[in-house]
């Protein structure tokens, strides 16, 4: 998994959701809220090093992030008034079609 992020970047860290459910981390949200954290130091490492390197948009960064984190918090309202195992699968099935499409572009 580690590998697979390196390559696809952040958005392959959206893979390690089905991969923790696969693992054994059957509840939902604990598998979201271990991914997510694991994207955060992934995303953090990624800026850092290119911290200088390239030039940057600090308005662009904290609207995304901005939204991102309104995202979240709306998403996190919605798990609790949502069943749980329909979402969790179609989330499953969704994420693993994306980092499907995001490998087969990486190899093309």
């Amino acid at each position: 998994m580690g590998l697979l992020t390196g390559l696809l970047g952040v958005g392959g860290g959206f893979l390690m959701v089905p991969l923790l459910i696969a693992l054994g981390i059957s509840h939902f949200p604990t598998a979201v809220a271990h991914s997510l954290a694991l994207i955060a130091v992934n995303a953090a490492a990624s800026g850092i090093t290119y911290l200088g390197t390239v030039p940057n948009d600090w308005r662009l960064l904290l609207t995304v992030g901005l939204l991102a984190t309104a995202g979240s918090l709306a998403g996190s309202h919605l798990l609790l008034r949502l069943p749980r195992r329909p979402l969790q699968r179609g989330f499953s099935v969704i994420l693993a079609l994306l980092g499907t499409t995001m490998l087969m572009q990486l190899v093309r």
